[in-house]
């Protein structure tokens, strides 16, 4: 998967890529990591943590993080992020989520009965560009699993960094679960998951967006 994502992005961008070998164990993979200039990992961190050390390693002035599990279709989104940060205030584009600020679960999963209140906007790292200097300034480090900006879209919050939504899935292609279903664990194929569904304004009602 790591390398279909890898060469998807490099087929349409010559861009300096970090990849991060996040304690696979396989030999195979780690002689990939390695080949490309990745960084291998012994153990394990959490997926968070992981794209925190990655972030550390670059100089450059934005970042884009894509997982394992994406495969880029076509070129010409990243120019059009890019051009957002103009915009001194905006610190991440991509996949804009409402999530539960206190557990990171999407909003699509409270369908029945949404809390007020509790939702927070979140441009989820499997397709996000980031500016590096916002993402310093904010000094909260994405962390953890499954909601891994979490802390850190909280920190953005606080302090007033504006975050866009850009259709990404109409040039990347993301294979939920990926690693989970390629080496067969359990994925719950009804869980609502499906990419730009369902939307929210501040105030709410939640409107289907197709």
């Amino acid at each position: 998967l790591a390398q279909q994502a890898y060469q998807s992005l490099t087929n349409w961008y010559d861009l300096p890529v970090v990849v991060v070998d996040n304690g696979s164990q396989d030999a195979a993979t780690n002689a990939w990591v390695r080949s490309v200039g990745g960084v291998l990992l012994p153990d394990n961190i959490g997926h968070g943590p992981a794209l925190h050390r990655s972030i550390q390693t670059l100089t450059t002035p934005y970042v884009l993080t894509l997982d394992s599990d994406c495969v880029v279709n076509r070129g010409g989104w990243l120019e059009q992020m890019l051009a957002y940060f103009h915009n001194p205030q905006l610190y991440a584009i991509g996949w804009l989520r409402w999530v539960d600020r206190f557990t990171g679960v999407p909003l699509e999963w409270h369908l029945d009965s949404p809390p007020p209140d509790r939702f927070i906007l979140y441009v989820h790292p499997a397709v996000g560009l980031y500016s590096r200097d916002w993402y310093n300034r904010l000094a909260t480090p994405f962390s953890h699993h499954g909601a891994p900006a979490l802390a850190n879209m909280l920190a953005a919050e606080q302090q007033h960094a504006q975050l866009l939504a850009f259709p990404v899935f109409d040039y990347v292609t993301h294979l939920v679960a990926g690693t989970r279903r390629l080496y067969g664990g359990h994925w719950d194929g009804a869980t609502p998951h499906t990419q730009h569904a369902w939307c929210a304004d501040y105030h709410y009602p939640i409107e289907v967006c197709y």
